[in-house]
């Protein structure tokens, strides 16, 4: 009887609206000031009281963390811990617990990952960008992460910059209605429901627009292209249900984003009519002018309601709490950032969602069968067929084919980064293992399971090949795993990365070369492209016999050779410009140029 009562007083709302201003009343400035900092997970490991002492508002895990051994027991564990110790502040608040979530619960072993959003843009369904968010959520929740950190929303227009496959479409009114129909799944149409994942929209306002692609740099672009492309995708995120936004590290025009009214206040809030909550990025203010002081008055000046901090926490919320009872920083402006966070708390139902006991019995289903059919059929949809002469579908009649290349039998290279760790099976020389960072099928694998009578031979790259030595060849060549920073190149030469890690691991394996040694033994070459953007291989597609891309697809590489057997027909079309030199590098949106592929190319059988 107990049992039930206390389920029930678990179901029944925080506190409703008409309380927010009640309970604020009764908030001490330092209350008030936790609730504005979420914390990294990773510095709180050995000071965990220090969430009951300060009264944070959330935790975030980083980009390379997560609890030892990386299970959903271990994380129920450790996450229901933080929430109990939450719950012994005199306010208690629950937490919101925060993880960069790209591809599916990319921070848990396991569990379905999807393909990178550049992917998903390929399709040109948006109504699948619901799928992946419904399923995002349901493996997502029952460990505790309450708030997904997503990829940034943003237009690109140099694809050197390492973010590329964080993004949809080069056409902005495609990037809005992915986005609409994700946050429709991963956030339900009522985000008080049990299996809404709150999601915290990135890039604001608009990282695609950075000079050069470089990373956290000056995003130069006119009022007129911020406002007719780069601020659409957030309109429409905005007006589906975003609740939270997270402002970019870099500039705009020469001015750091974190310390623009006229971007936060003018255009986010009063034109865009945003009434949710503004994140930092982390440690973001740090970038501000001025001392430690300074750059914290600045930042709450521009309207930021949470800050996400690492190892200083306990110098920002002392600093904060001395500049609000120096009256340098105004209790109403305070008082206005807390009403969003405990609005937004109730209205989420986060007390519910913090007993993580209601998702026990969905443990089970993440990383199922269901959920990896499920995104088998986006690969299969994602796959653009971009040259053929006839070779493809497969037929049964070849007794040896090769397959090569790096990324012909690594799931951890099918995946990319924001895997497991930020920069995937490339963080800390994990290619090493062969890239299984994760459950998941392998291109190679997948063909070799499923033409039983064929001989498949696999070689990363063949060390010398004879004429007609085998029947066909398949290489499987690309990118490697980066993130952020790690995916800026100088140039969009296929072999660029090679040269700026010249480690034997990577000399062994050179794509280029591998084409090389298959075109002078006159084998038919089928080419599969494994990576985050376009990069140059005019000559590679002229000199194949077909040239596909799968970008990067995830766990799933069945998809790619459902494909490839011709049980599904390509239907997929390039969201982007392909270049077939470097001065069509940057991409101007609806700018004529003669490229290589033209956007929403795509053939088919």
């Amino acid at each position: 009887m107990l049992k039930k009562i206390f389920l029930f007083l678990l179901s029944l709302p925080l506190f409703s609206i008409e309380n927010v201003d009640q309970i604020l009343k009764k908030m001490t400035i330092e209350e008030k000031v936790g609730q504005m900092i979420m914390v990294e997970a990773e510095y709180l490991s050995s000071n965990k009281n220090d969430i009951k002492r300060y009264g944070f508002g959330g935790i975030f895990y980083g980009e390379n963390a997560f609890p030892t051994p990386n299970i959903p027991s271990k994380w129920v564990k450790t996450i229901q811990e933080y929430q109990n110790l939450s719950k012994m502040t005199r306010m208690q608040l629950p937490l919101f617990v925060a993880a960069n979530i790209y591809h599916g619960n990319n921070k848990l072993f396991n569990t379905v990952i999807f393909p990178h959003n550049i992917g998903v843009g390929s399709t040109f369904e948006p109504e699948l960008a619901e799928k992946i968010g419904k399923i995002t959520a349901l493996e997502t929740l029952p460990i505790g992460i309450n708030l997904a950190f997503l990829p940034t929303l943003s237009i690109p227009v140099d694809l050197r910059w390492g973010q590329v496959y964080e993004t949809y479409s080069e056409n902005p009114d495609m990037v809005g209605k992915f986005i609409k129909h994700y946050l429709k799944g991963l956030q339900n149409e009522n985000i008080s429901n049990k299996y809404s994942l709150l999601a915290c929209i990135r890039g604001y306002p608009g990282e695609g627009g950075l000079k050069n692609g470089i990373y956290n740099g000056n995003i130069e672009i006119t009022t007129n292209e911020l406002t007719n492309i780069h601020l659409k995708p957030f309109k429409i995120a905005i007006e589906n249900g975003a609740k939270a936004i997270m402002l970019s590290y870099a500039s705009f025009n020469g001015v750091e984003v974190h310390g623009s009214i006229f971007l936060v206040q003018d255009l986010l809030r009063k034109e865009l009519k945003f009434d949710g909550l503004i994140f930092s990025e982390q440690n973001a203010f740090y970038e501000l002018p001025g001392n430690y002081e300074d750059q914290i008055l600045t930042a709450i000046e521009t309207g930021i309601d949470i800050f996400l901090i690492s190892h200083e926490y306990k110098k920002f919320f002392q600093t904060l709490v001395k500049l609000i009872k120096e009256k340098k920083v105004s209790e109403e402006r305070i008082n206005e950032s807390i009403k969003r966070i405990l609005k937004l708390k109730e209205e989420y139902n986060l007390l519910k969602k913090s007993e993580l006991s209601i998702y026990s019995s969905d443990i089970a289903k993440i990383g199922s069968k269901e959920h990896r059919e499920i995104s088998r059929e986006i690969v299969r949809k994602s796959i653009v067929l971009l040259k053929n002469n006839g070779i493809l579908p497969l037929t049964n009649t070849y007794k040896r084919i090769l397959v090569c290349g790096k990324n012909a039998k690594d799931v951890g290279n099918q995946c990319g980064g924001w895997t497991i760790y930020k920069n995937g099976s490339w963080q800390r020389f994990l290619h090493l293992t062969n890239g299984m960072i994760t459950k998941g099928t392998s291109i190679y694998y997948s063909l070799k399971e499923r033409l039983k009578d064929t001989e498949i031979v696999y070689q990363k790259e063949p060390p010398y090949l004879k004429q007609k030595e085998y029947d066909l060849a398949i290489a499987v060549i690309g990118e490697r795993p980066y993130a952020e920073k790690n995916g800026y190149r100088k140039t969009l030469t296929l072999d660029y990365e090679d040269f700026l890690h010249p480690d034997i691991e990577v000399l062994e394996y050179r794509d280029t070369r591998v084409i090389r040694k298959i075109l002078q033994a006159k084998i038919p070459l089928i080419v599969i492209y494994i990576g985050g953007r376009p990069l140059l291989v005019k000559n590679i597609v002229k000199k194949s016999s077909s040239f596909l891309t799968a970008w990067l697809p995830g766990t799933e590489g069945d998809g790619v050779v459902d494909v490839l057997l011709g049980e599904y027909s390509p239907t997929g079309k390039l969201p982007f410009r392909w270049p077939k030199n470097v001065f069509q590098n940057p991409i101007k949106y609806n700018k004529k140029q003669n490229y290589l592929f033209p956007h929403e190319f795509g053939l088919s059988y």
